[in-house]
């Protein structure tokens, strides 16, 4: 599997092993091409970690660090008007070292709507 720059799932199917099972309640929408950066690649964090954030993100669980206004915008995102969902999610390595993740997905409503989503670290990680 190709992490660096290119799409690492489509979260979008039912097949075994592509979605997260316990995040809890319906998707809220597709995530479309998944990226990660080379970022998120190159810090270790594991592949499973990833897909439950993914998860978590897809059903309106936007994580630790989102601000109130960025939860009223994702919620109004979701329900039909288009833009930016953003969550934040936090993982520790065995080390000790916290890392800030986001997990941003771009809707572009017209004629046919598009997602895509990107999983990178944060500044000030």
């Amino acid at each position: 599997m190709s992490v660096v720059g290119g799409t690492i799932w489509h979260m979008d199917t039912d097949e075994p092993g592509y979605v997260y099972e316990d995040a809890p309640g319906k998707r809220l929408f597709p995530l479309g091409n998944v990226y990660i950066t080379r970022s998120i690649a190159e810090s270790g964090i594991p592949h499973e970690v990833i897909a439950e954030f993914l998860a978590h993100h897809q059903h309106g669980l936007w994580g630790d660090d989102i601000s109130d206004e960025d939860s009223i915008a994702n919620n109004c995102a979701t329900h039909g008007g288009g833009g930016r969902v953003l969550s934040a999610f936090r993982w520790t390595d065995p080390r000790g070292d916290e890392y800030r993740v986001h997990v941003v997905t771009e809707v572009e409503v017209d004629e046919r709507t598009r997602h895509t989503t990107t999983v990178r670290l944060s500044l000030g990680r």
